[in-house]
């Protein structure tokens, strides 16, 4: 039969043992496994660095804030519903969330939250993790591991509620971008490696054929008693997925076994490892699979009398997701794909003399290249999702999204002439040359609409199986290094997509801060908003918290130990107690009222 179930998850298998992840198809599931089919939770973040930007640019108007609620006698937050409001063919929920009005309808627009006031109360600097809660990981400032986090992308990769035994991923989690995403290891919290390509990952995780390698030995001699023969490390439905230690993106496939290394066991039958013949592309590894998915829509019998329209429709669209990344992975990657994810972040020990270990590998490209790199990365992780092979994704942007310092965050082009500079009035800056502020809003507004807009609409298209799209399945979180101003994350800005399944009360702007507590003291020259508005929200901390329990975690199974103490997920040092009262840390794993449903 062309379709087998492993789990969770559904194969398409193709001649010579080709293997393709498909999404689960319940009409051919045993009874017994049709429920399993619907749980699709999944978690995707982007960050981008430094933060900066306005409040009035980052966020719709305060007169969308139609409704209020008592967090505490003494905090009264503030929120209301999101409106679209089409104009000349824009969508503009602020200066920064806009995009075309065909790629966010309001049916998107309903289903994506923005929340305002919450904060990491004690300063950061330059962090590359603090967005999923590892917040003393930084580049600037004290960096001491021994006070170091998981983040939560980890937290659930590792948890056994998420990846269950008969859940067999291919990757836990999809990575791109450097030290973002952190994992608790015996040697102690370390950087996951990212992907080095879209292509590298699309190859990684919906295919089980390997690139081509031609033999450079003679064949190995039969293992000797002392010599037994190793066994296989994948899988299987009896035995339990392995931790996050697997090969990454970042790693070659195996070599062939040498005159004195034994020949390894033949893989099991439920994931056989076929050779790519030499000069094969990956469409026609495609072309391998072709003959039983014809089997499987256009038969009369077995699988194909019982697959119902609907999942017929569902495996050709993701047919279609599919071959199209073929195809344009073997058409050629742009440029952008060996030289844009440079990792170059801001370096304050290079001075005043740029990012020196990444000079020679700045590179500016067509702005189009730029987008469609993320364009690729956004179409694997749909495709990824749409069929189980990954559940977890997050995405460093180590990329300004502007052309004016040739898309690289370094110390001469963008960290201290338009990151730092931006918080400066207009009557202060005093210059012809355009306000660093307006640059960054056309960066931000940049990446949101032609790649987090990019995703969510994607996963918005993709069936579930049960009438409900993907999006609706899990959570796509944009948060940012800072809020309004760079180096602190009070109002740290964040944006999301998908409920979980109703979880979150999407279709909604937030403003969680305490109009009656006292403003963050600033600098003179700052814009004016700037030394008004800043005023105390809740701990980011819950914020991570609620993530974790909308996947279906107790707080009891990520509370941790920490030197600075724990509250919600993540360490609960606070500079300036008057601001965040201890309550704040007591409440952390509260359900954040009118974020979530129900509350």
């Amino acid at each position: 039969m062309p379709v087998r179930q492993l789990g969770r998850r559904h194969f398409l298998l193709g001649t010579g043992g080709a293997v393709l992840s498909i999404p689960f198809l319940s009409s051919l599931a045993p009874r017994a496994a049709k429920a399993q089919a619907l749980d699709q939770r999944f978690f995707v973040a982007f960050m981008t660095g430094h933060g900066g930007v306005w409040p009035e640019h980052m966020y719709p108007s305060d007169g969308v804030l139609s409704s209020s609620h008592s967090i505490y006698a003494d905090h009264t937050m503030r929120w209301g519903r999101l409106s679209s409001s089409p104009s000349g063919g824009q969508v503009s929920l602020s200066p920064v969330l806009t995009a075309s009005s065909a790629a966010l309808p309001q049916s998107l627009v309903d289903k994506m939250m923005i929340i305002r006031g919450l904060d990491v109360p004690t300063y950061i600097g330059h962090s590359t993790a603090a967005p999923l809660g590892n917040y003393e990981r930084r580049d600037q400032g004290p960096d001491s591991q021994d006070l170091y986090c998981p983040t939560i992308d980890q937290i659930l990769a590792a948890w056994s509620g998420f990846y269950t035994g008969g859940d067999p991923y291919v990757l836990k989690s999809m990575h791109v971008g450097q030290n973002f995403s952190w994992i608790q290891r015996s040697n102690g919290i370390q950087a996951m490696d990212p992907a080095t390509s879209p292509d590298v990952l699309f190859r990684t995780i919906l295919s089980t054929v390997p690139a081509y390698q031609p033999p450079t030995q003679p064949a190995p001699t039969e293992p000797t008693p002392t010599q037994p023969a190793p066994t296989p490390t994948e899988p299987t439905p009896t035995q339990p997925a392995p931790t996050p230690t697997e090969p990454t993106p970042t790693q070659p496939a195996p070599t062939q076994p040498t005159p004195t290394q034994p020949a390894p066991t033949q893989p099991t039958p439920t994931q056989p490892t076929p050779t790519q013949q030499p000069g094969e592309s990956r469409t026609h590894v495609l072309n391998r699979v072709v003959e039983h998915f014809n089997r499987l829509t256009k038969g009369s019998f077995g699988d194909a009398r019982r697959l119902s329209a609907n999942d017929k429709a569902r495996l050709n669209d993701h047919m279609d997701m599919v071959a199209d990344l073929a195809r344009r992975f073997d058409a050629a990657e742009p440029a952008i794909a060996q030289k844009a994810n440079v990792g170059a972040v801001c370096d304050p020990q290079a001075g005043n003399t740029g990012n020196t270990d990444n000079k020679d590998a700045m590179y500016s490209p067509a702005y189009g290249d730029l987008r469609a790199w993320h364009e690729d990365y956004n179409a694997v992780f749909a495709a990824a999702l749409a069929c189980g092979a990954s559940r977890l994704a997050t995405v460093r942007i180590e990329n300004t999204f502007h052309h004016s310092s040739n898309f690289t965050i370094d110390w001469e082009q963008w960290h201290d002439p338009v990151a730092h500079q931006a918080r400066q009035s207009r009557a202060h800056w005093g210059s012809s040359a355009e306000h660093p502020q307006d640059t960054l809003v056309t960066a931000k507004n940049n990446f949101f609409r032609d790649a987090y807009v990019d995703l969510i609409e994607r996963l918005d298209m993709i069936d579930a199986g049960d009438g409900t799209a993907l999006l609706d399945k899990g959570l796509v979180m944009w948060s940012q290094e800072s809020g309004p101003v760079t180096h602190e994350m009070d109002s740290t800005p964040v944006v999301t997509a998908g409920s979980v399944d109703g979880y979150f009360n999407t279709g909604h702007y937030f403003d969680l801060r305490n109009r009656n507590g006292s403003p963050r003291v600033g600098e003179s020259f700052e814009h004016p908003p700037l030394l008004t508005e800043r005023r105390p929200g809740i701990l980011y901390n819950q914020w991570l918290s609620n993530v974790l329990q909308s996947m279906g975690m107790s707080p009891s199974e990520f509370q941790r130990s920490h030197p600075y103490g724990w509250a919600g997920y993540g360490h609960a040092k606070v500079d300036d107690s008057s601001r965040h009262p201890a309550r704040l840390k007591a409440d952390a794993n509260q359900k954040i009222p009118k974020v979530t449903s129900g509350t």
